[in-house]
């Protein structure tokens, strides 16, 4: 059995092809550019339902400011001059008023669109490398 093995390595040829490089290097860059298409499909597709789900978010946050009666205490706080003398009540109105799971929601949201915008940038710049090179 070890007779044969080793009569099969002696056999066997140890000069590399003349293009194995180029063909490791091509299908490397291949998956590469495959992997970054993939990404910036992955990220747009990201930013769009996150601009989308902000839309919604927006016209939701306006409507909950204006059922809090956020507007009231705030045009409360500089139409009566003696409404400052409680300024800290109706800073506490006010901060009791805010939709503040909305405003968080649409600020996650606008966050995640903006690292999406970045990481679509960042891919769009790398892409632009790989086809140049």
């Amino acid at each position: 059995m070890d007779s044969n093995i080793t009569r099969a390595f002696k056999k066997a040829s140890y000069l590399p092809e003349n293009n194995l490089s180029k063909s490791i290097f091509l299908t490397l860059s291949l998956k590469e550019k495959r992997n970054n298409q993939i990404k910036l499909w992955i990220y747009s597709i990201t930013g769009i339902l996150s601009i989308s789900g902000f839309f919604l978010m927006f016209k939701q946050l306006i409507s909950d400011f204006s059922n809090s009666g956020f507007y009231d205490y705030l045009a409360l706080l500089f139409s009566n001059s003696k409404a400052l003398f409680y300024w800290k009540e109706i800073v506490l109105s006010l901060t009791e008023s805010l939709p503040i799971t909305n405003i968080a929601i649409t600020l996650v949201l606008v966050f995640i669109f903006i690292l999406s915008l970045r990481f679509m940038s960042h891919n769009i710049r790398l892409r632009n490398k790989l086809l140049i090179a």
